[in-house]
């Protein structure tokens, strides 16, 4: 099995304070795209895209809060967790990865964003139904699969700024301008 852990750091140390190992309800064998957020003082995490399921975690202790459909289309694959959502213009911004087998016959992954509502039930408003980028089919590597997988986002000077896994080798800061981004994301109808 994999699973995710998290830590509280003191900020001005940067040492672990306390760990904590959430025992998720009927989880899967495979735990490692939770994407957490804070909701007034206590963790929660997106558990899965679509459907969007939110978990709340307290220390050890977790339980599925709340379930509401995912509802737009996705080009690119299955929809799987990224980066930790941002509270953003009043929103949660969530860049997520997609992966699908691509036509070199391998898989290849891509990124996504959407956005959901700040309070409970925390259901989807908008999203792009198509990747904003993608693995680089063209960059030399030697891992079985495509990859450009997004690990952390935030917003500042009018620019997205993520980081990210490139190939399963090395990482990458890239930025996507906030106006740009805005233009791809779809409301919910």
């Amino acid at each position: 099995k994999t699973s995710v852990r998290f830590c509280r750091i003191n900020e001005e140390t940067l040492s672990v304070e306390d760990e904590f190992f959430p025992q998720i309800p009927h989880r899967q064998p495979w735990e490692k795209n939770h994407s957490y957020f804070d909701y007034q003082g206590i963790a929660h995490a997106v558990y899965t895209v679509s459907p969007h399921k939110i978990i709340r975690v307290e220390g050890n202790s977790c339980q599925h809060a709340y379930n509401t459909p995912y509802p737009g289309s996705w080009s690119g694959g299955a929809m799987r967790g990224g980066a930790s959502p941002v509270l953003h213009n009043g929103e949660y911004y969530h860049f997520f990865h997609g992966a699908y087998d691509s036509v070199k016959g391998r898989r290849r992954y891509c990124t996504g964003v959407y956005t959901f509502r700040s309070e409970p039930p925390f259901d989807v408003l908008r999203f792009t139904p198509h990747p904003i980028d993608q693995a680089d089919l063209e960059r030399h590597h030697d891992n079985w699969c495509d990859v450009l997988f997004i690990g952390g986002s935030l917003y500042r000077d009018g620019m997205w700024i993520t980081a990210n896994g490139v190939h399963d080798r090395w990482a990458e800061i890239r930025f996507y301008d906030g106006e740009l981004v805005e233009s791809q994301l779809e409301k919910v109808k």
